[in-house]
């Protein structure tokens, strides 16, 4: 007896099951049978997730142009020590970009700054690389600027050292610039001279008449390398990053002497 009412229970369960199993399929009486009837109900099964807002520097660290930033600081901060021509031509990229940024804030300029800065040779250089690949499918010309303006910075002192040199090369490689391109960048900067200016003549390239206080010097010579540097967001500026390049160690010359000269007459 007790097994005929097992099995004749287990037969009213199967049958109750698709009879639920019809009722739910359709749309209306699923949504009845989750949220109920009244109006104003909270969801009997919803959970609610709230999604995760990224901050401001978050999303710019994200972006092509905040890539391009970590891919310049990975490369100049590869030997350790970061020049001054280096980091202003840097911050000079920037100001480029801050002009490029939609909702941009008051932070937009210092968070662009602060990814360079904070970019080592620590970082994964292959993943950055990777994001800006994808950033700029089928723009090479966009990641040969951005080699380019590596190899600028990694001769801003003149000199290419094993450090900087082996970091331009990871970035080459994981860009995919092509072997005969990375050549013929090399070749170009590493046959720069050695550069020497003159009071005078650094006067001229500052556009300064002289008796200038430190302050107005620098601002000058922030200006100037603003001016001079390659526009790496331009695919249109045609001048050779190493010609540029040229006038920007004067630039670093002329600084240099006219700051050293404004300290020995104070």
């Amino acid at each position: 007896m007790e097994l005929i009412l097992m099995i004749v229970a287990i037969g009213v369960m199967y049958y109750l099951y698709n009879v639920l199993t019809e009722y739910l399929q359709n749309e209306d009486n699923d949504r009845l049978f989750r949220y109920g009837r009244g109006e104003g109900e909270m969801p009997i099964m919803e959970i609610k997730v709230r999604p995760i807002e990224q901050s401001e520097f978050e999303k710019l660290q994200s972006s092509e142009y905040g890539t391009i930033m970590a891919i310049l600081g990975y490369v100049a901060n590869a030997d350790g020590e970061v020049c001054v021509l280096e980091k202003q031509m840097a911050y000079a990229v920037s100001e480029d970009m801050l002009g490029d940024t939609k909702n941009k804030t008051e932070n937009t300029l210092a968070y662009y700054r602060q990814i360079f800065d904070e970019s080592t040779n620590d970082a994964d250089i292959q993943t950055l690389c990777q994001r800006f690949q994808d950033f700029t499918k089928g723009e090479y010309k966009k990641r040969l600027k951005v080699l380019e303006f590596c190899f600028a910075m990694g001769f801003a002192d003149g000199v290419l050292n094993e450090k900087t040199q082996e970091a331009i090369l990871d970035v080459g490689s994981f860009l995919d610039i092509a072997n005969e391109d990375f050549n013929r960048i090399y070749q170009e900067f590493s046959q720069q001279n050695e550069v020497e200016v003159g009071e005078a003549e650094a006067k001229e390239i500052l556009q300064l008449q002289g008796g200038e206080g430190q302050e107005e010097i620098a601002q000058r010579y922030k200006e100037c390398v603003s001016k001079a540097k390659q526009n790496i967001l331009d695919e249109t500026q045609s001048s050779p990053a190493s010609e540029r390049l040229d006038h920007l160690r004067k630039i670093q010359k002329s600084y240099e002497l006219l700051s050293k000269s404004h300290q020995n007459d104070n």
